[in-house]
């Protein structure tokens, strides 16, 4: 699937990334009150950083963006360089947004006059007119608008008629999928790994000098293929400049290369190159649901994939959900097909937020409040709505191969059957048929059904759950997308705030160069 993670939050709750900060602040302004900024007992710069949270709070962004500068600057004065840090994370935070939302209405509208020049004027203002049509806040007291793209595209994928007049039509790629897997014949039921494919791939990472400070330290993480189920076989042949390596290659839940950069001595271009080979399987489980084991709620696996964290949380709405969708269904694979069916015919597919946890809300929420979401918003919805009901799930992605040898971020979900293992689910793959013209209700039916408990050999997974924290932890400065390493992704510590956007943070993430040129992956011999 070419659909990619864009940036897009429709809600106005934030849940900042540093949990000291916030318990920290709850804490002064008890003592201190809302007449904070009047009290002498605190310094100038601790007022002006808790005059810029609170307008911050109130999306007052263009005050709180001149008051964290202030901040940072008299913490670096008093030699307090952890504070200066906090300051500058909320200011490159407050850049991501209104980076993300940068239309007024009055600019979004002739934009969209222009893309759906077809499409009569009153149409339009009914997608102004229904808050959940077109993806906004407002910053400043001034309502802004999603980017485009990703704006038009999901205008696109929520009006099938506007997808299908577009020239857009997914029925090829279906049945390449179909003809190439779904339709084929089935192996024994003790075969749950067959058909292995083995890939080699040249990652190249290349920015321009001119666009890193003159010094500092530049910090990046390269996503790499890891050891797990239907992977296999991985072998990391070379990372260059290797001079730049501080911590080799691994990781048993997410795979990262770890690079330090002294700008200083940078005298040219930035080029990194990896290269690594892996063998993928097709994965084909048959469930005799009689014969699913009984979970262990003291396993430490069964603690971990059953907890309510970051982009997976569980709220009482969504536990809520699950029960009724599952009924009085007591075994844990008929449960999880009905919620993998549940999650298909109800959640629309939609590109989705980079604003989300941890500098917004959590992915499962966001989907269950807006019923939208991509590949990775709903496989982290699925996963919420299993762990709620006690069923071990996870959210894991990397790349995926299947438009015919192109290549893409992709994400999807596992559940865990006692005396089966992980079983992988892939809502946004089963919802192609919806795209897609000409086919049978029997097909798509099969296509549907195809994507719980079988899956290609065209995946490269980095990750097998989302916010896993990268190592070497973070310690100053914000990732792009945190809790998905799917591309390079770093921070600099003398990357000033006006410039840090242009110059690293999406330098080093999808727009780095085009989106099907990062990796290159040929299938080996």
């Amino acid at each position: 699937m070419s659909k990619k993670m864009f940036l897009m939050n429709i809600t106005s709750t934030r849940i900042f990334a540093s949990v000291s900060t916030i318990i920290l602040a709850g804490i002064l302004a008890i003592v201190i009150g809302c007449s904070y900024s009047a009290n002498t007992s605190l310094s100038p710069s601790w007022q002006l950083y808790y005059a810029a949270q609170a307008n911050d709070n109130q999306w007052s962004f263009t005050t709180a963006r001149s008051l964290y500068a202030q901040a940072r600057t008299a913490f670096t004065t008093e030699g307090n360089p952890t504070m200066a840090d906090q300051c500058r994370n909320a200011i490159q935070r407050i850049a991501l947004y209104e980076q993300t939302y940068p239309y007024t209405e009055a600019q979004l509208r002739p934009l969209l006059a222009a893309k759906f020049s077809t499409v009569p004027v009153s149409r339009i203002d009914g997608w102004f007119t229904n808050g959940s049509s077109l993806e906004h806040i407002t910053i400043d007291g001034v309502a802004r608008y999603l980017s485009d793209p990703p704006i038009t595209d999901n205008i696109k994928y929520r009006n099938l008629d506007l997808f299908h007049a577009a020239g857009l039509d997914d029925k090829n790629f279906v049945e390449w999928l179909m003809t190439n897997y779904v339709n084929q014949p089935r192996p024994g039921p003790f075969d749950v790994y067959t058909n292995p494919k083995t890939f080699n791939a040249v990652g190249t990472l290349a920015v321009p000098r001119a666009k890193f400070p003159a010094e500092g330290t530049l910090r990046i993480w390269i996503p790499l293929p890891i050891v797990t189920g239907p992977q296999q076989s991985v072998a990391i042949t070379s990372i260059n400049p290797v001079a730049y390596l501080k911590v080799p290659p691994g990781g048993e839940d997410i795979g990262l290369a770890y690079m330090e950069i002294p700008l200083a001595e940078l005298t040219t271009d930035l080029n990194i190159v990896v290269k690594f080979t892996f063998t993928h399987y097709e994965q084909h489980f048959t469930i005799d649901p009689a014969m699913v084991g009984s979970y262990d709620p003291n396993d430490g696996d069964y603690i971990r994939y059953t907890r309510s964290y970051g982009n997976e949380t569980i709220t009482p709405e969504i536990r809520e959900t699950a029960l009724s969708v599952v009924g009085g269904e007591t075994n844990p694979y008929r449960a999880a097909k009905k919620l993998y069916d549940y999650v298909i015919a109800n959640i629309t597919y939609s590109l989705p937020p980079a604003t989300l946890w941890p500098y917004g809300t959590p992915a499962s929420i966001y989907v269950h409040t807006n019923r939208i979401g991509d590949c990775g918003c709903q496989s982290m919805y699925f996963t919420a709505l299993c762990r709620s009901i006690g069923i071990p799930a996870r959210t894991t992605g990397g790349k995926q191969m299947m438009n015919q040898g192109q290549y893409s971020d992709h994400f999807w979900a596992e559940f865990y059957l006692p005396n089966y293992g992980w079983v992988p689910v892939d809502t946004s793959i089963g919802q192609l048929e919806f795209y897609a013209t000409g086919l049978s209700d029997d097909e798509r039916k099969s296509f549907r059904d195809y994507f719980f408990g079988n899956q290609d050999n065209l995946r490269l997974i980095f990750q097998k759950d989302v916010d896993i924290p990268v190592f070497p932890p973070l310690k100053g400065g914000i990732l792009y997308i945190p809790g998905a390493i799917q591309n390079p992704d770093g921070t600099c510590d003398t990357m000033d705030e006006d410039t840090f956007l242009g110059k690293l943070f999406l330098e080093l993430d999808y727009r780095l160069t085009p989106p099907q040129s990062y990796w290159r992956l040929v299938e080996g011999p």
